[in-house]
């Protein structure tokens, strides 16, 4: 059926290491599109986004050295379709706006790394 054939393609996927090697990435947890991406600290966050139209609050953390992917905690709502940005003081990653897939969200979110943590700023206007 189309998820399986999607998660085979997923896991599939490769990439090209500095040695010129071909590896085989981690699989995702799910599919996504419309996702937040952002390179902190030699790693990928990968936040939110949607699998075929459900709307997502997981998201994962990429290590390319080690070829690990690992899920990090939920944010407090699904979000796709959000800026996505870091602040190196704060060693915390922003997500901003976005939808939860039915309307769009006027809040921010932000993740400290040390204590993989989210904490919501709701926006009144």
């Amino acid at each position: 059926d189309h998820k399986n054939a999607n998660n085979n393609m997923l896991s599939s996927t490769i990439s090209i290491n500095s040695n010129n090697d071909m590896e085989r990435l981690p699989k995702m947890q799910a599919p996504r599109c419309s996702h937040g991406l952002v390179a902190y600290e030699n790693k990928l966050f990968i936040i939110g986004g949607y699998d075929r139209g459900d709307c997502l609050d997981t998201c994962e953390m990429y290590d390319p050295v080690n070829n690990t992917l690992v899920e990090i905690n939920n944010m407090h709502f699904r979000r796709g379709r959000a800026a996505v940005t870091w602040f190196d003081k704060e060693k915390s990653i922003y997500v901003i706006g976005g939808s939860d897939g039915h309307e769009d969200l006027n809040s921010l979110e932000y993740y400290n790394i040390n204590k993989n943590e989210w904490k919501l700023i709701k926006f009144d206007y």
